[in-house]
């Protein structure tokens, strides 16, 4: 009898279930940041053609890379900023074998399937709910909200976005934007007032390969906490800290942010 009991212990030990493998540990985000200024005039218009004269040289984040693979990645840029009512995004990409189904595939969920972008964010490092905007070289948009872990709801669409993406031979532009209201409802955190929010910039960079089959390789600005590919986990969001607009005399080094609300998180 105890002989029985010793082997049923040890095999609960040695062989835990397989639904509580599946789930990845919720490891909070590492410190990494990237500041979205706030533009008191602009003239961004959203046709998928980048201009110097819109996007602010310094704005630009280049700092992608494979999180699991030992490669470069190729070419990857990224511009966010804002005019108070609108966030405006830009996506910048070399990539000379797409794969992508048409501008307007008959699902949106198309998408998921070839070359995009893609932009996360969440209220905080529980995403107990976050939202997910994913977008196709021509502009084709997969946006849905989810819960950890993987829980999809394709049925929500953010208020107010406008997309455009251009293809060439080079590669792709996506640029886009939405009212700064709708992330501050989801967030509840007020950008205006110089606040943080949890964000995840990402890139699916498919492509044929002799097979014929599509190879699927994944581009992150932070490298997640995990060993395989996976971006709907809570360390692989950093931080975006929204550029309070200065009032006058102020100084940058005068400005104050805020961190997104922690939240304790259970293995």
């Amino acid at each position: 009898m105890r002989k029985f009991l010793f082997l049923f212990v040890f095999s609960l030990l040695a062989f835990p279930s397989c639904k509580a493998a599946a789930v990845p540990r919720p490891d909070p985000p590492r410190e990494k940041s990237y500041e979205v200024r706030c533009l008191k005039e602009h003239g961004i218009k959203i046709d998928g053609i980048l201009s110097p004269k819109e996007w602010p040289e310094k704005s630009w984040l280049s700092d992608f890379a494979y999180p699991w693979r030992k490669e470069e990645p190729p070419r990857t840029r990224f511009c966010c900023v804002t005019d108070g009512k609108f966030i405006f995004f830009a996506f910048e990409c070399r990539d000379p074998d797409l794969v992508l189904h048409g501008k307007t595939p008959p699902r949106e969920e198309k998408v998921a399937e070839g070359d995009r972008v893609e932009i996360f964010f969440s209220r905080d490092t529980s995403l107990k709910e976050y939202w997910c905007v994913e977008i196709g070289p021509a502009g084709r948009v997969l946006d849905y909200k989810a819960s950890f872990y993987r829980k999809f709801d394709d049925s929500w669409d953010l208020p107010g976005l406008e997309v455009e993406g251009r293809t060439c031979r080079k590669g792709y532009v996506v640029e886009g934007k939405f009212p700064v209201s709708a992330l501050e409802n989801l967030t509840g955190v007020s950008f205006l007032e110089g606040r943080a929010v949890l964000a995840g910039v990402f890139r699916a960079e498919f492509s044929h390969s002799e097979s014929s089959l599509v190879e699927e390789k994944w581009i992150s600005w932070i490298r997640p906490a995990c060993g395989k590919p996976d971006f709907h986990i809570p360390s692989a969001f950093g931080v975006f800290r929204i550029q309070k607009a200065r009032k006058r005399g102020e100084s940058k080094k005068d400005q104050k942010y805020s961190a997104p609300p922690p939240t304790s998180i259970s293995p």
